[in-house]
């Protein structure tokens, strides 16, 4: 599996608890893509892909997982 997410959130948050899930489930492959960009889906350019925006377009299911609330 393929999993394209922008790079500081891929590479802090995802990083570590992909490790937990493969320890877990060691039949299971993942390949983290962390980039500044954003990926498509419909090209195969991830099976999963975590934006911090919602798509524009498309065929897309998101959700959102979680709401920022600015520091004082």
């Amino acid at each position: 599996m393929r999993v394209g997410a922008p790079d500081a959130f891929g590479a802090c948050f995802l990083a570590p608890r992909l490790i937990r899930l493969l320890d877990q489930q060691p039949g299971l492959t993942v390949q983290l893509v962390a980039t500044p960009r954003s990926f498509n889906v419909t090209k195969r350019e991830a099976d999963i892909a975590i934006s911090l925006t919602m798509p524009e377009r498309g065929r897309i299911s998101s959700r959102t997982k979680s709401r920022a609330k600015p520091r004082r």
